[in-house]
């Protein structure tokens, strides 16, 4: 009885290790710039999420800090890519969230949210 015991945690054991070795490979966002928190002296150009993989950007939404949505000056990158990039128009002073969807090759769908501010220099 006792070696099915331990024969038995042992594949327990297995599974786990298994289960968190797939977890682990889940497409995952490494930088995104700006930063999260950023606070910049003028506009961004553009929104740049880098992924631990490959990704499409299934969907990106910016919002003011009064909660309007801010348009966008170009439509989602269509390809498969570890980089993605989404122009923005020039943003006036304030505080914006990008709210944005993708989904790995894995299938696997990952959202977030970057905020960021901008306070540009008084002029002289």
């Amino acid at each position: 009885m006792k070696i099915y015991k331990q024969v038995f945690l042992l594949i327990i054991s297995m599974g786990f290790v298994l289960n968190s070795s797939l977890v682990i490979a889940h497409t995952a966002v490494t930088i995104t710039v700006p930063k999260n928190g950023a606070v910049l002296s003028e506009s961004p150009k553009e929104i740049i999420l880098r992924f631990s993989d490959e990704a499409y950007l299934n969907s990106i939404s910016l919002i003011d800090e009064q909660g309007e949505v801010v348009p966008l000056t170009s439509s989602l990158p269509e390809a498969l890519a570890r980089r993605l990039s989404i122009s923005l128009p020039s943003l006036k002073d304030g505080s914006y969230t990008a709210l944005w969807s993708a989904e790995g090759t894995d299938t696997h769908v990952i959202q977030g949210e970057l905020s960021f501010s901008v306070e540009s220099l008084p002029q002289q």
